[in-house]
């Protein structure tokens, strides 16, 4: 999440796009999908037509009635008509929740077959409608305007599908991870294709022959490189995030407030066109990036603020955020 701030204060605040910004756009949005389909996974699970049912309406309640109701703050916010706005971009910067939703679609539908004809049949289904969106977004795309974000999903649905054969097969994927020189051997490959991207970025080779291979390349592999080494990370990190130190628990609060900062963070981007001027005419990458991380702990902290308020009624916390309803005393 900290991550998708920094990029929309690149992005959106200062109009502005280097060489890390650019290589971190690669495995952020993979890295959400991925943890969405980790944590969507359930062992136990029955996929009978009642639990279909009641996922289906649980997940419409938490992705799309929040991406519905601040999409039409927003608008109304910059003075603009929700419903002409959506005519034109959909809806816009609050796709993620909408995109993730039709992905649940997708597992939940297949999840329902496979209880009826075989476990693999969810299993086969998840990998070819993957592969499908992986070659329809490469190379036949030809929708305009995207309102429904096939677009999207056909980008994506690959990385939510990784998470959740990963969260299917745990006890391998976990072991893997645990040994060090696994763990050391992501990190020196993620570290190496941070320097062949830099390569590609200062030597413009996004203007040459192969450049759609190159972007191919970039496009799943360092996604696939990002996401995996950035769960080696977190893992070897994992006593550290169970203690009680204040980073901790920082971080900790944040996870569980990922929602809320998406939604509330596009109110408090600030415009910051002067400051871009000035970074500008420094060139400085390590600048770059101190700068929007910067400002981005600070939308963070404000979309906080925010969402604590928000939260005082357990009716918004339900239907804006997710929150579990409060339990009712007998």
């Amino acid at each position: 999440m900290l991550l998708v701030v920094y990029a929309h204060v690149m992005h959106f605040s200062l109009n502005m796009r280097d060489v890390a910004s650019s290589f971190i756009s690669l495995f952020r949005m993979p890295t959400f999908f991925f943890v969405s389909g980790y944590i969507a996974y359930k062992a136990v699970e029955c996929w009978d037509s009642k639990f279909f049912c009641a996922r289906l309406k649980k997940k419409a309640i938490v992705q799309i009635i929040p991406a519905v109701v601040f999409f039409t703050l927003f608008s109304l916010v910059h003075y603009l008509n929700p419903v002409s706005e959506f005519a034109r971009i959909g809806f816009g910067k609050f796709w993620f929740t909408i995109a993730l939703f039709e992905m649940f679609c997708i597992y939940f539908i297949l999840s329902r077959l496979g209880n009826a004809l075989g476990e693999w049949i969810t299993d086969a289904g998840l990998i070819i409608v993957a592969l499908a969106g992986v070659v329809y977004f490469y190379f036949f795309n030809v929708l305009g305007s995207d309102k429904f974000l096939i677009f999207q999903v056909a980008n994506y649905f690959q990385f939510f599908v990784f998470g959740l054969m990963c969260r299917k097969h745990s006890r391998g994927f976990l072991g893997l991870m645990d040994y060090t020189r696994v763990r050391a051997g992501i990190i020196l490959v993620f570290l190496l294709s941070a320097v062949a991207y830099a390569y590609y970025w200062y030597n413009n080779l996004g203007n040459s022959p192969h450049a759609a291979l190159y972007q191919l390349g970039f496009g799943i592999i360092d996604a696939y490189i990002g996401v995996i080494a950035l769960f080696a990370v977190f893992r070897s990190c994992a006593s550290f995030f169970d203690s009680t130190s204040l980073v901790s628990n920082v971080f900790s609060f944040v996870g569980r407030r990922t929602l809320d900062i998406y939604l509330l963070h596009y109110f408090f981007l600030p415009d910051l066109s002067c400051v871009a001027t000035w970074l500008a005419s420094h060139s400085n990458t390590l600048l770059n990036f101190f700068v929007s991380a910067s400002i981005a702990l600070l939308v963070t902290a404000v979309s906080l603020l925010a969402s604590r308020i928000i939260r005082i009624s357990d009716f918004l916390a339900q239907y804006l955020f997710g929150a579990s309803p409060p339990s009712r005393a007998a």
